[in-house]
């Protein structure tokens, strides 16, 4: 709960969640910094039920270890779902992919699922690599089809192009580069560098899936910061698939912010004078 408006509805939410699901558990984690801007205090803890010491979901057909109490929001970010099946698709055939910003490893195990030989899992939280890893076991996939990192991901890229390292899948998928309205040209700033980065290391026809979760960067900038990057490096790239937080995340007409996932899949038009 981050807005004063629904504060005020608090209790009744509550008691809607509990009749219309039967829940195991509620957790309230309304810890952001957002509810300050509103003059409220951050809150987090069990409102109902029982926590289970080890929580395991289901979600497209993959299981995970989810910490609900101290992970990033929820815990998962079930907005994605529809995006990790698309990526799913375009994993046969992938001999090294590259997840940046993996958390927990969404996009690494269905990009395992649907083939890829090896995945590069990147993400400066260890706590969520360890996760990750645990995820990768309880799937029952090999761990040495998974190399993680417990890094920056700008100094990971910057590393791996040092050591000539490429792939044939790249997701992009970072935390919100742009909080207020004020953000957005360092955002955009941020993204170009990061879409740079990956395109130097991306095989010849390679894909590369780059998403903002920032409510105030639109599809527009995200397109135009990744035509500046592959441009920069003389590349070009056909777009295979616009890509949009899952349906039970609904936009509203009239409020442009509630669609706050947006992504692209893209594919390196290789041609012998590239």
């Amino acid at each position: 709960i981050l807005s004063l408006g629904m504060e005020i509805r608090r209790n009744a939410v509550l008691d809607a969640l509990i009749d219309a699901f039967e829940p195991q558990f509620v957790y309230e984690r309304s810890d952001s910094m957002l509810r300050i801007e509103e003059g409220l205090n951050q809150r987090s803890g069990l409102l109902y039920g029982e926590l289970p010491e080890e929580l395991i979901i289901t979600s497209a057909g993959v299981k995970y270890h989810v910490d609900v109490a101290h992970g990033q929001k929820t815990g998962f970010f079930f907005d994605q779902r529809e995006n990790r099946l698309a990526l799913e698709r375009y994993a046969k055939g992938v001999k090294r992919a590259l997840d940046l910003f993996s958390y927990t490893g969404g996009f690494t195990l269905h990009l395992l699922k649907g083939g890829a030989k090896v995945v590069y899992a990147v993400d400066r939280s260890r706590p969520a690599i360890e996760l990750l890893k645990q995820n990768v076991e309880l799937n029952g996939y090999s761990s040495q089809r998974v190399l993680t990192f417990v890094k920056d991901v700008f100094e990971f890229l910057e590393e791996m192009s040092l050591a000539g390292e490429k792939f044939d899948l790249i997701v992009i998928d970072p935390p919100s580069f742009a909080k207020k309205r004020k953000d957005i040209g360092e955002a955009l700033g941020a993204y170009r560098t990061l879409h740079e980065k990956a395109i130097a290391l991306l095989n010849d026809g390679g894909y590369i899936a780059t998403f903002s979760c920032a409510r105030y960067i639109s599809e527009a900038d995200l397109i135009g910061s990744f035509y500046v990057a592959a441009r920069r490096l003389g590349k070009s790239f056909y777009l295979v698939e616009h890509l949009h937080q899952a349906k039970d995340h609904p936009v509203l007409v009239g409020f442009p912010e509630s669609e706050s996932l947006k992504g692209l899949l893209l594919k390196h038009k290789f041609s012998p004078s590239d």
